[in-house]
């Protein structure tokens, strides 16, 4: 039976318990619909949907398909804005001109999903950015999924080491020892991370990412599409976390504001300070510094006291030119958060921004520059035709400089800010949403 326009309204559609039963059901309009509050029970055959003239499928509420649904391989989209479509069965047919294209807040719900069984999730925005689930749990599991541009909730001070997408997952209950492969294609990685370096896997609880215990350095399989496979397994939890991409080492964490760090040479050395909001579940710190934008590399491990909130560690081996520092935490738990990015540059003159916070920026952004020598610095900010819309003047101190730019007049965009003092200049490139 053909529904060219698709299915709506309030009646039950069986073609399982129907008489005659029905044959395989199909949708080939080039723009239909698929919603209504009426049941639908696709034949043994499945639900078709496509045509060799391309169709647009709009999921217009949310939706329940009991049965399979199998797209043709070329143009074909299910469309499902901010609601949900639930298929008990599988999707099959799927291709990067073919899929689930989760262009709003609403899921791709896969339920009845047994012990040891593998689902394809073929879910996309812009492009295909599909997902398979491999469940290892006791029971049947719903699980749902969706995918975005972008690397968001919270956004990370350095998308460009990282794949260019966030997905979203969870299931119908928590679920513990689940693998799940992640799919992009080249064009999808940002320009600091090749698509075929080792990668991380991280989750955010939407305060702060974190990367995934025992989920870095895993290589991509494949050749433009790539896929990123969990290297152990993970608890899915019963609301969706957004997952993300990066390269190994975790370059495209976000400044976490439960650790702030700072720094300043003293004499031939280097200070490196931070804070903490609380010391519970803290294994370690490790102090991580990167010289003239090598690899970083540990360089100290710090136990924490009880109640005490503020340490230091003196880099007595300052090495000639940039040198950046991080505080990596390592938690009990296995989870893993770094503080900001500081340097210190061994010169007599130089600029460093080492971060800028939020970007996208709303209202205010947070900027933390590294300086040679203190003085004065001139802050510029400039639209794309070169024009400036914002200047400041500030002093600067030798070390670490907070500097907050209140941007909430601007218009939405893309600037570049230059921080210029009387020997050195910096600029990086800043988003206003």
């Amino acid at each position: 039976k053909t529904f060219r326009n698709g299915i709506r309204g309030s009646g039950n559609i069986d073609g399982v318990n129907g008489t005659p039963q029905s044959g395989t059901f199909i949708i080939n309009g080039t723009t239909s619909v698929l919603g209504g509050t009426g049941s639908l029970t696709v034949p043994v055959t499945g639900l078709e949907i496509g045509s060799a003239s391309g169709t647009t499928v709009t999921v217009t509420s949310n939706k329940t398909v009991t049965g399979n649904i199998h797209m043709q391989t070329t143009n074909t989209y299910i469309e499902l804005g901010n609601n949900n479509l639930t298929v008990t069965g599988d999707i099959t047919g799927e291709s990067a001109t073919s899929f689930v294209r989760t262009n709003g807040s609403g899921y791709l719900r896969m339920t009845d999903i047994n012990i040891f069984i593998t689902k394809l999730f073929p879910i996309g925005n812009t492009t295909y950015n599909p997902l398979v689930i491999n469940h290892a749990g006791t029971d049947l599991e719903e699980y749902y999924a969706r995918v975005e541009n972008g690397i968001n909730n919270p956004p990370v001070s350095f998308p460009t080491y990282g794949i260019n997408r966030t997905w979203y997952i969870g299931a119908s209950a928590v679920v513990p020892s689940t693998n799940i492969t992640f799919l992009y294609a080249a064009a999808d990685a940002n320009p600091g991370v090749l698509p075929d370096e080792a990668m991380e896997i991280l989750r955010s609880d939407y305060t702060a990412w974190s990367i995934l215990p025992g989920n870095s350095n895993i290589l991509p399989v494949g050749t433009n599409p790539y896929t990123v496979t969990t290297a152990t397994a993970i608890t899915v939890n019963n609301s969706a976390d957004p997952y993300a991409i990066g390269k190994t080492g975790g370059y495209i964490l976000p400044i976490d504001f439960f650790i702030t760090a700072r720094s300043e040479k003293r004499n031939n050395g280097g200070i490196i300070g931070w804070n903490i909001y609380e010391t519970g579940n803290i294994k370690n710190f490790e102090v991580q510094r990167s010289v003239n934008n090598s690899n970083y590399e540990t360089i100290a491990t710090i136990s924490p006291t009880v109640n005490q909130l503020g340490y230091s560690y003196t880099d007595n081996k300052l090495p000639a030119g940039t040198s950046l520092y991080r505080i990596k935490v390592n938690r009990i738990s296995g989870a893993v958060r770094y503080s900001n990015t500081v340097a210190i540059i061994n010169d007599t003159k130089g600029l460093l921004i080492t971060s800028v916070y939020p970007n996208p920026v709303s209202n205010t952004a947070n900027i933390t520059l590294s300086a040679a020598r203190s003085g004065v610095a001139d802050l510029q900010v400039f639209d794309i035709s070169g024009t400036v819309v914002y200047r400041r003047r500030s002093a600067i101190a030798e070390g670490t400089n907070n500097l907050p730019l209140d941007l909430g007049k601007l218009p939405a965009g893309v600037y570049h800010l230059s921080v210029q003092s009387t020997e050195s200049k910096a600029v990086c490139r800043l988003v206003k949403q």
